[in-house]
């Protein structure tokens, strides 16, 4: 959307700016390796039936 609205100024095309989140934390949280929510998932769903007591 940002690009978009620079590309507008650029151009000389009347608009509106819209104001938004950057929700990039929360995509990091969900899709980083090895420490993001799918990846710990995807991690849990291969441990199934490995239980320990430690």
């Amino acid at each position: 959307l940002k690009r978009e609205q620079e590309e507008y100024q650029r151009e000389g095309i009347a608009w509106q700016t819209i104001e938004y989140f950057n929700n990039q934390v929360i995509c990091d949280l969900v899709e980083q390796n090895h420490k993001g929510i799918l990846a710990i998932m995807d991690e849990a769903c291969l441990n199934v039936g490995k239980v320990t007591d430690e």
